[in-house]
Protein backbone atom coordinates (compact mmCIF):
# COMPACT_ATOMS: atom_id res chain seq x y z
CA UNK A 1 0.00 0.00 0.00
CA UNK A 2 1.51 3.69 -1.14
CA UNK A 3 1.90 5.99 2.00
CA UNK A 4 0.26 9.19 0.68
CA UNK A 5 1.05 12.64 1.98
CA UNK A 6 -2.10 14.01 3.96
CA UNK A 7 -1.27 17.38 2.25
CA UNK A 8 -1.23 16.76 -0.68
CA UNK A 9 -4.58 14.68 -0.72
CA UNK A 10 -7.92 15.67 -2.51
CA UNK A 11 -10.62 13.53 -0.47
CA UNK A 12 -13.42 12.74 -1.59
CA UNK A 13 -17.31 11.89 0.17
CA UNK A 14 -16.80 8.41 -0.02
CA UNK A 15 -19.43 8.37 1.78
CA UNK A 16 -21.84 9.34 -0.96
CA UNK A 17 -21.13 6.00 -2.35
CA UNK A 18 -24.46 3.74 -0.98
CA UNK A 19 -22.78 1.36 1.59
CA UNK A 20 -19.95 3.13 2.74
CA UNK A 21 -20.45 4.51 6.14
CA UNK A 22 -18.17 6.60 8.47
CA UNK A 23 -16.60 3.62 9.79
CA UNK A 24 -15.74 2.59 6.56
CA UNK A 25 -14.98 5.42 4.88
CA UNK A 26 -12.06 5.44 8.06
CA UNK A 27 -10.91 2.27 7.61
CA UNK A 28 -10.84 2.62 4.11
CA UNK A 29 -8.77 5.92 3.99
CA UNK A 30 -6.45 4.28 7.31
CA UNK A 31 -6.11 0.71 6.04
CA UNK A 32 -5.94 0.88 2.12
CA UNK A 33 -4.57 4.64 1.19
CA UNK A 34 -8.29 5.12 -0.45
CA UNK A 35 -9.33 9.29 -0.35
CA UNK A 36 -10.82 9.64 -3.61
CA UNK A 37 -12.90 7.96 -5.87
CA UNK A 38 -9.95 7.61 -8.33
CA UNK A 39 -8.27 5.90 -5.34
CA UNK A 40 -11.30 3.40 -4.91
CA UNK A 41 -12.22 2.64 -8.74
CA UNK A 42 -8.45 1.65 -9.42
CA UNK A 43 -8.47 -0.88 -6.61
CA UNK A 44 -9.03 -4.45 -6.87
CA UNK A 45 -12.40 -5.75 -5.35
CA UNK A 46 -10.52 -8.87 -3.35
CA UNK A 47 -7.68 -6.47 -2.10
CA UNK A 48 -10.61 -4.24 -0.77
CA UNK A 49 -12.92 -6.89 0.63
CA UNK A 50 -9.96 -8.76 2.33
CA UNK A 51 -8.65 -5.51 3.86
CA UNK A 52 -11.73 -4.30 5.42
CA UNK A 53 -12.31 -7.80 6.51
CA UNK A 54 -8.67 -7.95 8.48
CA UNK A 55 -9.53 -4.63 9.90
CA UNK A 56 -12.83 -5.20 11.75
CA UNK A 57 -15.13 -4.60 9.12
CA UNK A 58 -16.96 -6.66 6.62
CA UNK A 59 -18.47 -6.69 3.30
CA UNK A 60 -18.77 -8.98 0.07
CA UNK A 61 -16.64 -8.54 -3.37
CA UNK A 62 -19.97 -7.96 -4.76
CA UNK A 63 -20.50 -5.23 -2.66
CA UNK A 64 -17.21 -3.73 -3.36
CA UNK A 65 -17.29 -4.18 -6.93
CA UNK A 66 -20.51 -1.96 -6.52
CA UNK A 67 -19.17 0.47 -4.78
CA UNK A 68 -16.20 0.65 -7.56
CA UNK A 69 -18.84 0.84 -10.45
CA UNK A 70 -20.38 3.83 -8.59
CA UNK A 71 -17.09 5.79 -7.75
CA UNK A 72 -16.30 5.34 -11.32
CA UNK A 73 -19.35 7.17 -12.27
CA UNK A 74 -18.58 9.68 -9.58
CA UNK A 75 -14.83 10.25 -11.02
CA UNK A 76 -15.99 10.88 -14.41
CA UNK A 77 -19.01 13.55 -13.20
CA UNK A 78 -16.30 15.30 -11.82
CA UNK A 79 -14.40 16.03 -14.88
CA UNK A 80 -18.00 18.08 -15.55
CA UNK A 81 -18.22 21.89 -14.84
CA UNK A 82 -22.44 21.47 -15.16
CA UNK A 83 -22.74 19.11 -12.52
CA UNK A 84 -23.78 20.44 -9.36
CA UNK A 85 -24.16 17.91 -6.46
CA UNK A 86 -25.87 18.88 -3.25
CA UNK A 87 -25.57 16.40 -0.34
CA UNK A 88 -27.89 16.52 2.71
CA UNK A 89 -26.11 16.13 5.97
CA UNK A 90 -28.28 15.30 8.88
CA UNK A 91 -26.21 17.36 11.95
CA UNK A 92 -27.13 18.19 15.68
CA UNK A 93 -28.33 21.81 16.25
CA UNK A 94 -25.55 23.60 17.69
CA UNK A 95 -28.14 24.78 20.40
CA UNK A 96 -28.73 21.27 21.46
CA UNK A 97 -27.27 20.02 24.75
CA UNK A 98 -25.03 17.08 25.29
CA UNK A 99 -27.99 15.11 27.20
CA UNK A 100 -29.77 14.94 23.91
CA UNK A 101 -29.30 12.01 21.85
CA UNK A 102 -30.73 12.43 18.05
CA UNK A 103 -31.75 9.47 15.89
CA UNK A 104 -31.70 9.61 12.32
CA UNK A 105 -35.13 8.35 10.81
CA UNK A 106 -33.92 8.44 7.13
CA UNK A 107 -30.64 9.96 4.93
CA UNK A 108 -31.63 11.50 1.50
CA UNK A 109 -29.09 12.49 -1.41
CA UNK A 110 -30.42 15.10 -3.40
CA UNK A 111 -28.41 16.02 -6.81
CA UNK A 112 -29.03 18.96 -9.09
CA UNK A 113 -27.63 17.27 -12.57
CA UNK A 114 -27.47 18.79 -16.05
CA UNK A 115 -26.15 17.06 -19.33
CA UNK A 116 -24.95 19.05 -22.81
CA UNK A 117 -26.32 17.42 -25.91
CA UNK A 118 -24.50 17.11 -28.98
CA UNK A 119 -25.79 19.77 -30.61
CA UNK A 120 -25.04 22.06 -27.66
CA UNK A 121 -28.73 21.99 -25.98
CA UNK A 122 -28.80 21.54 -22.19
CA UNK A 123 -30.89 19.35 -20.15
CA UNK A 124 -31.22 19.39 -16.49
CA UNK A 125 -33.11 17.44 -13.75
CA UNK A 126 -33.08 16.84 -10.17
CA UNK A 127 -32.41 13.53 -8.30
CA UNK A 128 -33.14 12.05 -4.82
CA UNK A 129 -32.50 9.33 -3.68
CA UNK A 130 -33.14 7.38 0.20
CA UNK A 131 -30.01 5.93 1.43
CA UNK A 132 -31.59 3.23 3.62
CA UNK A 133 -34.27 1.70 0.96
CA UNK A 134 -32.24 2.49 -2.62
CA UNK A 135 -34.98 4.16 -3.71
CA UNK A 136 -34.74 6.76 -6.41
CA UNK A 137 -36.63 9.25 -8.40
CA UNK A 138 -36.73 12.04 -10.82
CA UNK A 139 -38.00 15.44 -11.23
CA UNK A 140 -37.02 17.45 -14.75
CA UNK A 141 -35.31 21.11 -13.92
CA UNK A 142 -33.44 21.79 -10.97
CA UNK A 143 -36.73 21.20 -8.27
CA UNK A 144 -36.46 21.60 -4.56
CA UNK A 145 -40.80 21.80 -3.70
CA UNK A 146 -41.22 17.95 -5.54
CA UNK A 147 -38.30 16.08 -3.69
CA UNK A 148 -39.14 17.51 -0.39
CA UNK A 149 -42.54 16.46 -0.46
CA UNK A 150 -41.50 12.99 -1.74
CA UNK A 151 -38.89 12.79 0.81
CA UNK A 152 -41.76 13.74 3.65
CA UNK A 153 -44.30 11.00 2.19
CA UNK A 154 -41.46 8.65 2.64
CA UNK A 155 -40.64 9.70 5.94
CA UNK A 156 -44.42 9.36 6.58
CA UNK A 157 -45.23 5.87 5.46
CA UNK A 158 -42.10 4.23 7.38
CA UNK A 159 -42.78 6.10 10.54
CA UNK A 160 -46.45 4.48 10.62
CA UNK A 161 -45.64 0.66 10.95
CA UNK A 162 -42.80 1.50 13.86
CA UNK A 163 -45.31 3.60 15.86
CA UNK A 164 -47.89 0.58 14.96
CA UNK A 165 -45.40 -2.06 16.16
CA UNK A 166 -44.29 -0.17 19.41
CA UNK A 167 -47.45 0.47 20.54
CA UNK A 168 -48.14 -3.23 20.02
CA UNK A 169 -44.70 -3.87 22.24
CA UNK A 170 -45.34 -1.55 25.03
CA UNK A 171 -48.88 -3.23 25.61
CA UNK A 172 -47.49 -6.44 25.45
CA UNK A 173 -44.84 -5.41 27.87
CA UNK A 174 -47.74 -3.90 30.04
CA UNK A 175 -49.53 -7.27 29.64
CA UNK A 176 -46.77 -9.12 30.68
CA UNK A 177 -45.85 -7.32 33.87
CA UNK A 178 -49.81 -7.71 35.01
CA UNK A 179 -49.74 -11.60 34.49
CA UNK A 180 -46.34 -11.99 35.96
CA UNK A 181 -47.48 -10.10 39.28
CA UNK A 182 -51.12 -11.06 39.15
CA UNK A 183 -50.05 -13.48 42.27
CA UNK A 184 -48.47 -11.27 44.29
CA UNK A 185 -49.98 -10.10 47.29
CA UNK A 186 -51.75 -6.57 46.97
CA UNK A 187 -49.50 -3.36 48.66
CA UNK A 188 -50.63 -1.23 50.83
CA UNK A 189 -52.21 1.75 49.73
CA UNK A 190 -49.89 3.86 51.34
CA UNK A 191 -46.58 2.05 49.98
CA UNK A 192 -44.34 4.33 48.69
CA UNK A 193 -43.00 2.85 44.93
CA UNK A 194 -39.23 2.34 44.71
CA UNK A 195 -37.19 4.22 42.72
CA UNK A 196 -35.09 2.07 40.28
CA UNK A 197 -34.09 3.50 36.60
CA UNK A 198 -33.21 0.68 34.03
CA UNK A 199 -30.95 2.48 31.08
CA UNK A 200 -29.36 0.57 28.08
CA UNK A 201 -26.38 1.70 27.36
CA UNK A 202 -24.97 0.07 23.96
CA UNK A 203 -25.77 -2.90 22.19
CA UNK A 204 -22.63 -5.04 20.02
CA UNK A 205 -23.59 -7.47 17.38
CA UNK A 206 -21.23 -10.56 17.30
CA UNK A 207 -20.61 -13.02 14.13
CA UNK A 208 -18.25 -15.22 15.65
CA UNK A 209 -18.08 -17.49 12.60
CA UNK A 210 -16.80 -14.25 10.73
CA UNK A 211 -14.65 -12.45 13.73
CA UNK A 212 -14.23 -12.52 17.14
CA UNK A 213 -14.38 -9.07 17.07
CA UNK A 214 -17.96 -7.16 16.88
CA UNK A 215 -19.34 -6.52 13.31
CA UNK A 216 -21.43 -3.52 14.30
CA UNK A 217 -21.91 -1.23 17.72
CA UNK A 218 -24.83 0.97 18.67
CA UNK A 219 -24.64 3.16 21.81
CA UNK A 220 -27.60 5.08 23.16
CA UNK A 221 -29.51 7.24 20.87
CA UNK A 222 -27.35 5.98 17.52
CA UNK A 223 -27.52 3.19 14.95
CA UNK A 224 -24.89 0.56 14.32
CA UNK A 225 -21.39 0.98 13.50
CA UNK A 226 -20.84 -1.58 10.73
CA UNK A 227 -22.49 -4.25 8.59
CA UNK A 228 -24.00 -7.68 9.68
CA UNK A 229 -23.67 -10.90 7.00
CA UNK A 230 -27.32 -12.22 5.65
CA UNK A 231 -25.81 -15.74 5.79
CA UNK A 232 -24.06 -15.91 9.20
CA UNK A 233 -26.20 -16.22 12.67
CA UNK A 234 -25.74 -13.00 15.07
CA UNK A 235 -25.66 -12.54 18.42
CA UNK A 236 -26.39 -9.17 20.30
CA UNK A 237 -24.42 -8.40 23.41
CA UNK A 238 -26.83 -6.23 25.52
CA UNK A 239 -25.55 -4.27 28.13
CA UNK A 240 -27.28 -2.02 31.03
CA UNK A 241 -27.02 -0.05 34.19
CA UNK A 242 -29.71 0.28 36.83
CA UNK A 243 -30.09 3.55 38.93
CA UNK A 244 -32.08 5.21 41.61
CA UNK A 245 -32.39 6.07 45.54
CA UNK A 246 -33.64 2.29 46.05
CA UNK A 247 -31.70 0.01 44.00
CA UNK A 248 -30.06 -1.41 47.46
CA UNK A 249 -32.68 -2.52 48.87
CA UNK A 250 -34.32 -3.53 45.63
CA UNK A 251 -31.17 -5.91 44.73
CA UNK A 252 -31.24 -7.46 47.97
CA UNK A 253 -34.23 -9.93 46.86
CA UNK A 254 -32.02 -10.86 43.66
CA UNK A 255 -34.78 -9.84 41.38
CA UNK A 256 -35.22 -11.46 37.87
CA UNK A 257 -34.16 -9.57 34.88
CA UNK A 258 -34.54 -10.64 31.33
CA UNK A 259 -34.04 -8.48 27.73
CA UNK A 260 -35.56 -9.32 24.51
CA UNK A 261 -35.20 -7.79 20.55
CA UNK A 262 -37.93 -7.11 17.94
CA UNK A 263 -36.97 -6.24 14.61
CA UNK A 264 -38.26 -4.13 12.02
CA UNK A 265 -37.58 -4.75 8.85
CA UNK A 266 -37.41 -1.36 7.58
CA UNK A 267 -37.38 -2.75 3.07
CA UNK A 268 -40.17 -5.46 3.73
CA UNK A 269 -42.16 -3.98 6.64
CA UNK A 270 -41.83 -7.21 8.17
CA UNK A 271 -41.95 -7.27 12.11
CA UNK A 272 -41.00 -10.13 14.30
CA UNK A 273 -39.89 -11.08 17.62
CA UNK A 274 -36.05 -11.64 17.26
CA UNK A 275 -34.75 -13.22 20.09
CA UNK A 276 -34.67 -13.56 24.25
CA UNK A 277 -32.18 -13.82 26.59
CA UNK A 278 -31.70 -16.33 29.42
CA UNK A 279 -33.29 -14.30 32.55
CA UNK A 280 -30.27 -13.53 35.39
CA UNK A 281 -30.66 -12.44 38.69
CA UNK A 282 -29.46 -8.84 40.47
CA UNK A 283 -26.87 -8.46 42.34
CA UNK A 284 -26.40 -6.79 45.40
CA UNK A 285 -24.29 -3.76 44.99
CA UNK A 286 -23.95 -4.63 40.97
CA UNK A 287 -24.76 -1.47 39.11
CA UNK A 288 -23.54 -2.64 35.42
CA UNK A 289 -24.61 -5.85 33.86
CA UNK A 290 -24.41 -7.23 30.20
CA UNK A 291 -26.74 -10.13 28.71
CA UNK A 292 -25.57 -12.44 25.84
CA UNK A 293 -28.69 -13.46 23.34
CA UNK A 294 -29.03 -16.33 21.58
CA UNK A 295 -27.78 -16.57 18.23
CA UNK A 296 -30.68 -15.21 15.41
CA UNK A 297 -30.35 -15.03 11.42
CA UNK A 298 -31.39 -11.65 9.75
CA UNK A 299 -32.00 -11.58 6.20
CA UNK A 300 -30.41 -8.98 3.83
CA UNK A 301 -31.74 -5.37 4.71
CA UNK A 302 -32.10 -2.22 6.56
CA UNK A 303 -33.41 -2.96 10.11
CA UNK A 304 -34.72 -0.65 12.88
CA UNK A 305 -34.14 -2.76 16.34
CA UNK A 306 -35.99 -2.58 19.87
CA UNK A 307 -34.37 -3.65 23.04
CA UNK A 308 -36.30 -4.04 26.26
CA UNK A 309 -34.72 -5.18 29.09
CA UNK A 310 -36.99 -5.65 32.32
CA UNK A 311 -36.77 -5.85 36.08
CA UNK A 312 -39.47 -8.51 37.13
CA UNK A 313 -41.07 -8.85 40.91
CA UNK A 314 -42.54 -6.72 43.24
CA UNK A 315 -41.38 -3.33 41.60
CA UNK A 316 -40.44 -3.99 37.72
CA UNK A 317 -38.85 -1.34 36.08
CA UNK A 318 -37.95 -1.47 31.96
CA UNK A 319 -35.47 -0.31 29.91
CA UNK A 320 -35.94 0.50 26.18
CA UNK A 321 -33.14 1.09 23.38
CA UNK A 322 -34.35 1.70 20.33
CA UNK A 323 -31.50 1.85 16.92
CA UNK A 324 -33.18 3.40 13.90
CA UNK A 325 -30.80 1.32 11.70
CA UNK A 326 -28.46 -1.38 11.15
CA UNK A 327 -27.88 -2.85 7.43
CA UNK A 328 -27.48 -6.30 6.73
CA UNK A 329 -26.17 -7.45 3.78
Amino acid sequence: MTNKNLNDIQPDNLCAIYGIGKVTEQLLNQSLGIYSYQDLMVRSADEIAAELKASGGSTSINKVEEWRMKAREFANSQGRDDLMVARIEDKEPESASASQNWNTLAKFVVEFQSYREENGVEQRRTMCQQHEAEEKEFWPGIDCIQPCQWMQKLIENSLKPIQQESHSIRKRSAESTISATESLPAEPQNAKPLSVKVDITHVRAFQLSVNELPQAVANAGGIFSGIVSSDQPVSFEVSFQISGSDVEDMSKSHPLYNTEVYAYNRTTSEKKHLTAAKPGYLEQGKLSYKMILPESVLSSGNYRLEYFTRLEGEHPAEGHLAVPFLRVA
